[in-house]
């Protein structure tokens, strides 16, 4: 059970090109989990490590199915619903991601994650100075986020405000410590 806990703990933030790379490694490890699931059923952290998994192998319904028995267990978890609002924006389930980021933050207003994924929301939804407003509030803790100037730098690219998008394009640049022209 442990090892299962361990394991999960210690997945690596992949970028969409190396998931393919990892997914024998991912479905390993969901296979390990759905066995320590079964052994210990009242363990909402081991449903959620399994749910975590599934999200990043795009199983997205069977992720929501283990997100939403961590929130019969523990119905207070930001995280649980940023990741469930996660999903449902892939699904283009917009009305309902955007309840499950409300839910996180009302839950956690410091859950920086939440404000990321709600502003992903937005730009999808062509919602653009919602996003830059979003992005904004979390920018003062993570002024080195380097997507985060990218994502800011397209919101105001979308809204035609080019000196702005050209000043978090900087930054990112900046931030990144690669040349202007690779």
């Amino acid at each position: 059970y442990n090892a299962a806990l361990n394991i999960a703990f210690h997945l690596e933030k992949n970028h969409p090109q190396q998931l393919l790379q990892t997914k024998y490694r991912l479905e390993q490890m969901a296979h390990l989990l759905n066995q320590e699931q079964q052994q210990h059923p009242n363990e909402p952290d081991l449903y959620y490590r399994f749910a975590e998994v599934l999200e990043k192998l795009e199983y997205f319904n069977s992720g929501l199915l283990y997100y939403q028995k961590t929130l019969e267990l523990q119905p207070n978890r930001a995280d649980v619903y940023y990741h469930v609002g996660n999903i449902l924006r892939k699904q283009f389930q917009f009305e309902s991601a955007l309840q499950c980021y409300q839910e996180s933050l009302r839950l956690d207003p410091q859950f920086i994650e939440t404000y990321d994924g709600l502003g992903d929301l937005y730009q999808e939804t062509l919602e653009f100075d919602k996003a830059i407003e979003t992005y904004q509030q979390i920018l003062p803790t993570q002024p080195q986020n380097i997507q985060l100037h990218q994502k800011l730098a397209q919101a105001f690219a979308h809204q035609k405000q080019w000196e702005l998008a050209l000043k978090h394009i900087l930054e990112a640049i900046h931030f990144k410590k690669i040349p202007v022209f690779p």
